[in-house]
């Protein structure tokens, strides 16, 4: 029988996503956010993991952990200040769910900046972790301190360590990633700006895919310490801006700005142990996901988005 779960973060992109995807499935979804969602929930509660200070013993099987202040591209002036204080609630908050008898902690993690530089072609999850952005370092942060916490063998912790994750209820407002940030410009008639020369590579994953890739690792009996969650295919800027012309028949005007020096050439995931662990394979491709995505912000012509 489906279990009891808790989502921290359920009104975002992902935690939205995985909580419509579990409650479709027949579980017991508690969900915790600033704003509610109109979802089915079993329960909710307003607020941040921050607001929670106890949870009843035997109240969750599992918590997905889907929330947090830093954002890929946040501007940070202080570890202190800003990223340790962000890890430290993660791990409080598991050792909250420990102590309450949950049995598992999946906490939604970063695949695209928490490797870093060098290595293979593709990052498997024994790979060095040398993360370049503050983002990226949060998330070290928490995932050594959650295989800490899985050593005491009382919770199973892992690490879904996601790719750069676009599709259909993508927030467009604030264009958080490459996909919503073009779409932006292109419904302003704006230039979107390429930091680089658009040869820098990522590895897309549909937000479907992600959703499944999650209740399949609570319906699991045993999971690594962390998982892969990608397409195993690489894309560059240049790669996604041509397939967005394609799909909207229309040129985009691009313009080029000097790389940061937080900006990795190449970034590819390979989803190996995530298919043996799990029995998982992303069923989307980028064109297929961008295209839907496109339907969603209507960019197709109406005989487009029809066929």
């Amino acid at each position: 029988m489906p279990g009891k779960v808790l989502v921290v973060g359920a009104a975002g992109f992902m935690g939205r996503s995985i909580s419509q995807r579990l409650i479709d499935e027949g579980y017991e979804v508690h969900g915790v956010s600033r704003v509610k969602p109109d979802l089915n929930f079993s329960g909710f509660t307003l607020g941040r993991s921050d607001t929670i200070k106890n949870i009843e013993p035997g109240r969750y099987d599992t918590v997905v952990f889907s929330a947090g202040k830093l954002r890929p591209n946040s501007k940070v002036d202080s570890l202190i200040g800003d990223v340790f204080p962000e890890a430290i609630e993660v791990l409080r908050f598991a050792e909250l769910c420990e102590a309450a008898g949950v049995s598992k902690f999946i906490m939604i993690s970063s695949g695209g900046t928490i490797y870093g530089e060098g290595g293979g072609s593709k990052k498997v999850e024994t790979d060095r972790l040398q993360p370049l952005s503050p983002y990226g370092y949060m998330h070290l942060l928490v995932d050594k301190g959650l295989c800490q916490i899985n050593t005491r063998q009382k919770m199973t912790t892992v690490c879904m360590r996601i790719a750069n994750v676009y599709g259909p209820g993508q927030n467009i407002v604030d264009g958080q990633g490459l996909i919503p940030a073009i779409r932006n410009c292109v419904m302003k008639d704006a230039v979107f700006t390429i930091r680089g020369d658009g040869t820098s590579v990522r590895d897309y994953i549909f937000i479907d895919d992600v959703s499944e890739a999650i209740r399949l690792a609570i319906k699991a009996d045993t999971l690594p310490l962390a998982l892969n969650i990608g397409s195993s295919e690489g894309a560059s800027v240049n790669d996604v801006l041509t397939l967005f012309q394609e799909q909207i028949n229309q040129p985009i005007k691009i313009a080029y700005s000097p790389a940061g020096g937080t900006e990795l050439k190449e970034i590819v995931l390979d989803n190996n142990l995530a298919q043996k662990a799990l029995g998982w394979t992303p069923q989307t491709d980028l064109k297929t996901g961008l295209k839907r995505f496109l339907q969603e912000n209507q960019l197709l012509k109406k005989e487009e988005r029809n066929d």
